[in-house]
């Protein structure tokens, strides 16, 4: 009755079948949308926490090489590391179940034997790599090696100023849900030129950036792919000091400016990895 009254009304009314179609197409919309780069930054997204300490982090797939198989680590800012005094952090996966549609998934990871650490800085940079198993159920697809920006794709404009980008993180460690999803922030790349490397060791990125975001892949489309443009490391902030007789203040404002790594030397970070793990 309610489609027969909208037809009188001017609208047009909806046949069973093209109803019961449209909704089969929404249903399986997200395996359509679930691929674009977006989602595939927030896929390869983990948190990476300490009791009050958090930050953020991202998972590459490195290829097979001889009778090595492939591997999957996690990158993150060396800082997230760095004076740690537990021997271990806990990275937070999602997998699908529960009534809310995802779980929650803990993963205790080890960063020491003994005094030996299980993970690689970079020579210069603040970037860590360390090797993970995520849990089988795990709704994670790690970024390839290749998704990783080099030189030749900075110098053919992909990675450039102005170009948006994605930026999934946990700015304070606030998560979306409570199995741990992060925070989806879109970005501009704010620097010129980048190229040489050795002169654009790091970079600014134009949102609103907090810690926690530390450790997060700067991600670009092209054409539909991913490309990894940087990491995430630091803020840039403008700092003010207002004395009185009685009082001295210091006021520190974020300029909404994210320090980044270069993505050459994030590549390097895991190359020097891969082989040290041959």
């Amino acid at each position: 009755m309610r489609n027969t009254a909208a037809s009188r009304r001017g609208r047009p009314a909806v046949h069973p079948a093209v109803l019961a179609g449209t909704l089969a197409l929404a249903l399986a919309a997200p395996a359509a949308w679930g691929d674009d780069v977006p989602f595939r930054a927030l896929r390869a997204t983990v948190k990476v926490s300490d009791g009050d300490r958090g930050g953020s982090g991202f998972l590459v797939t490195l290829p097979g090489r001889d009778d090595v198989p492939a591997r999957t680590v996690l990158v993150t800012a060396a800082h997230a590391f760095e004076g740690k005094a537990s021997a271990a952090c806990t990275v937070t996966f999602r997998a699908r179940g529960g009534a809310d549609g995802y779980e929650r998934r803990d993963l205790r990871l080890p960063l020491r034997d003994g005094d030996r650490p299980l993970w690689m800085r970079h020579a210069t940079a603040d970037v860590a790599v360390i090797g993970i198993v995520p849990p089988a159920d795990a709704e994670v697809e790690p970024f390839t090696r290749g998704d990783i920006a080099d030189a030749g794709r900075i110098d053919a404009g992909v990675v450039r100023a102005g170009r948006g980008a994605w930026v999934a993180c946990y700015p304070a460690q606030v998560e979306t849900h409570a199995s741990g999803w992060p925070v989806l922030r879109h970005a501009t790349i704010a620097s010129h030129p980048l190229l040489p490397v050795t002169a654009a060791t790091t970079f600014l990125v134009d949102y609103s950036h907090f810690g926690g975001d530390s450790g997060a892949a700067v991600v670009v489309d092209a054409d539909g792919r991913p490309v990894v443009a940087g990491v995430v490391v630091g803020m840039k902030r403008q700092t003010d000091r207002v004395k009185s007789p009685f009082e001295e203040r210091t006021m520190h404002t974020p300029l909404d400016l994210a320090v980044t790594v270069h993505p050459v030397l994030v590549g390097e970070a895991l190359d020097a990895w891969q082989a040290a793990h041959r």
